[in-house]
């Protein structure tokens, strides 16, 4: 991870091998980030998409093995029981160029991960939501 501190929040780039969501949530513990949004593109591989069946109150997954265009990563940085939390969304490609989008559960670095972290000066945390079953912004 190299990482350039910038007027509005951070520049990271992240390397081949390196996990994608753990390496930002360890971003944002050794740099005490409160809250925050960040964008990305890139290469990635390993990739699992999950979808929220409302219905249900559970989580879909698909997993895509090989190599993927990282088209958009759109997430924010929250706080659940103390715990830094990325909740992110993600548009992939495959080499047919066909777009599969979702919430992005895992992911590894392909070749390369070019992400703009963009940083709020409050805490920002979650509740549960018994209506939705998830764990939504606590304003």
């Amino acid at each position: 991870m190299k990482v350039k501190k910038v007027a509005l929040g951070y520049l990271i780039r992240l390397d081949k091998g390196e996990d994608v969501l753990s390496s930002l949530k360890k971003f944002v513990v050794e740099n005490e980030i409160k809250s925050g949004v960040i964008f990305g593109i890139g290469t990635i591989d390993n990739v699992k998409l999950s979808y929220y069946e409302p219905e249900e109150k559970k989580y879909f997954h698909k997993e895509f093995k090989g190599s993927c265009e990282l088209g958009n990563l759109t997430a924010n940085i929250s706080y659940l029981n103390g715990e830094p939390l990325i909740h992110a969304h993600a548009t992939i490609s495959s080499s047919d160029l066909s777009a599969y989008t979702g919430h992005l559960s895992s992911a590894r670095i392909a070749l390369t991960g070019e992400f703009l972290v963009l940083t709020f000066d409050f805490e920002l945390t979650r509740k549960y939501d018994p209506d939705t079953g998830l764990n939504l912004w606590n304003l």
